[in-house]
């Protein structure tokens, strides 16, 4: 383990070892993951051709939240491209040199051209909606590593990016899969279950979608499984620190701002209750963590909701006093069911 710990050190990447700690759930894939990203670096030196991996699950598992995370981690310069409705290479790269607007690149093009012969990420989101055209225009570039700039015409070395191509292709497959061999296992053994016949069942599927050719260029295939009910939960209390943390700023009315809720402690009473609650009624595999802020924003709601029916109007000078506080617990209803109330802390 010295050498790898050396190693990873003079390729400054000892970072990545924090990713198990910047995502939620995807315990099972998160250790090859980040096998598969330390070989790509130590390639490198020698000259490599570009990885090419795809992030394959339902929406609102953590891809995007990945993808940038191994970005920020790596050091590396990174950007998300949106593919749901790409039909030409010309929306994805650009119009060729002589064309009309040629010089303006695209967002791809220009990110390329930018980090020549640089170690870069590429996030290509919702991948599987753009065409064959689009599917086809990048054979060579994830091959070969080579890409001529649209803008200037100039040959751009692109042997060291790593792309990360986001499908919902096979998300029915990975539930299923995810159901019958992982989804009650302990932790420690979800990260030595064996993928492998996942990973086919979905190569199959990229095949049909994209064909053979562009199939074989993909290197690796990282499946996004269904949440926990643990992992929701913890979800949930991800999103509800995020909007407690945007209660907290001071009071700000300045037209370009208009914070009118602020200098307020948002405080949750038996929080984890409160958490698998939010889950319960939020979650589902098919949308993952967009139900469960679906739900906290139902929360922050009536938060607010509480905040303005407090005496008073609310001025900038309140920012000098004291905080204002409130708490959101659950509540028995009369029918004897749960529900969330907000209550201002100086009420009991």
């Amino acid at each position: 383990m010295e050498r790898e710990v050396q190693l990873h050190e003079l390729l400054e990447v000892t970072d990545l070892g924090k990713l198990p700690y910047r995502i939620i759930g995807q315990l099972p894939v998160l250790k090859t993951l980040q096998e598969i990203v330390f070989n790509q670096m130590s390639s490198n030196a020698d000259g490599s051709d570009p990885l090419v991996m795809v992030f394959a699950g339902a929406p609102g598992h953590g891809k995007t939240e990945l993808a940038q995370q191994l970005g920020d981690l790596l050091r590396l310069k990174h950007v998300t491209v949106a593919c749901s409705q790409m039909e030409t290479d010309t929306e994805l790269l650009g119009s060729k040199q002589g064309y009309a607007r040629s010089k303006e690149g695209s967002k791809l093009n220009n990110h390329l051209s930018h980090n020549n012969g640089l170690c870069s990420v590429v996030f290509l989101d919702e991948f599987d909606k753009t065409s064959q055209d689009v599917c086809e225009s990048l054979l060579t570039l994830l091959s070969e590593g080579a890409y001529v700039d649209r803008r200037m015409n100039r040959n751009i070395d692109c042997s060291k990016t790593i792309w990360i191509l986001a499908c919902n292709l096979g998300d029915e497959a990975i539930a299923s899969f995810h159901e019958s061999k992982l989804a009650h296992k302990q932790e420690k053994d979800k990260l030595i279950a064996d993928l492998e016949p996942l990973i086919g069942e979905l190569r199959d599927a990229f095949k049909e979608r994209w064909g053979d050719a562009f199939e074989s260029r993909i290197d690796e295939v990282v499946p996004f499984f269904p949440f926990s009910p643990g992992e929701q939960a913890v979800m949930a209390h991800k999103f509800l620190l995020e909007k407690a943390a945007r209660f907290r700023k001071d009071i700000d009315l300045r037209k370009e701002v208009i914070r009118h809720m602020g200098h307020c402690i948002i405080s949750f009473k038996d929080d984890s209750k409160l958490c698998s609650y939010l889950a319960e009624r939020g979650y589902h595999r098919s949308s993952g963590a967009r139900g469960l802020e679906r739900e906290v924003r139902k929360v922050e709601r009536k938060a607010r909701r509480r905040y303005n029916c407090i005496r008073g109007l609310v001025t900038e000078d309140m920012n000098k006093g004291p905080f204002e506080k409130l708490e959101v617990r659950l509540m028995l209803r009369g029918d004897g069911g749960q529900d969330i109330g907000v209550i201002r802390k100086q009420e009991g």
